[in-house]
């Protein structure tokens, strides 16, 4: 899947400060507040990267988000929103049934329309 020029300078970024090992998101042999020791770099857990998340929005408006899985609809719901070809899209989500992708059809209704007036004129 292609990046946006600022996913790329932010990933980057972070692999200039990443602290090892062949995971791109994974601890440090030592984190602070931790009781756990580490003798090798190990991946987030799927419970530990869930507590990042709740822990990175609270406090703000954004708190009320309840995972990592609103960040998925939400990204479907800007490509449809900005009418980018549902091909792609469902190349990148890996949509394979016709209920996935009607689920934001409706985010454009007039997308319709303006695919009978290219036919027709109208």
């Amino acid at each position: 899947m292609p990046l946006s020029s600022f996913l790329l300078h932010v990933l980057r970024d972070w692999l200039t400060r990443h602290p090892g090992g062949q995971n791109l998101f994974c601890h440090p042999l030592q984190v602070v507040r931790s009781r756990k020791k580490r003798v090798v770099y190990t991946p987030l857990t799927r419970n530990e990267a869930h507590d990042h998340f709740h822990r990175t929005l609270a406090g703000s408006k954004w708190a009320v988000l309840r995972g990592w899985h609103v960040l998925r609809h939400s990204f479907a719901s800007n490509c449809a929103v900005a009418s980018v070809d549902q091909r792609f899209v469902n190349a990148w989500m890996g949509h394979q049934t016709e209920e996935m992708v009607r689920r934001y059809q409706h985010l454009r209704p007039d997308k319709q329309k303006e695919a009978i007036a290219l036919v027709f004129g109208w």
